[in-house]
């Protein structure tokens, strides 16, 4: 069952990746306008469709900063729990040899010291 899942998604993202990537980013980009608008709750429903959709995606690149941009959300809204499950995910996916690798790092840091901060309020 799970090779048939694997099968149809490397299908998918063969076929339909770049569309996804758009998409991907179209809800991204959305959620950043959201969230600067106070409206953290939709930001991260559109979050975690641009989550959802980065499965059938060829473009991976945007998982650190969706993931980012959650941790950060759940953090601002005091649970804790997910911004760290948020953070380890986001961490998981940095690349190190992505060029913007170090500026990413230095972001996740950061975003690790909020994380740590708001816990102990």
């Amino acid at each position: 069952m799970e090779e048939g899942f694997l099968t149809f998604q490397n299908n998918m993202i063969t076929r339909y990746g770049e569309e996804y990537a758009e998409q991907v980013d179209v809800f991204f980009q959305r959620a950043v306008t959201l969230a600067n608008s106070g409206l953290l709750e939709s930001a991260l429903q559109d979050l975690r469709f641009a989550r959802d959709l980065m499965h059938y995606s060829n473009d991976k690149s945007v998982c650190t900063l969706i993931y980012g941009l959650m941790a950060q959300m759940h953090c601002d809204l005091g649970q804790i729990k997910q911004a760290s499950s948020c953070y380890d995910l986001g961490l998981s996916f940095l690349d190190v040899n992505d060029e913007a690798y170090f500026d990413e790092v230095e972001t996740y840091q950061r975003l690790k010291e909020s994380i740590d901060r708001r816990s102990r309020e």
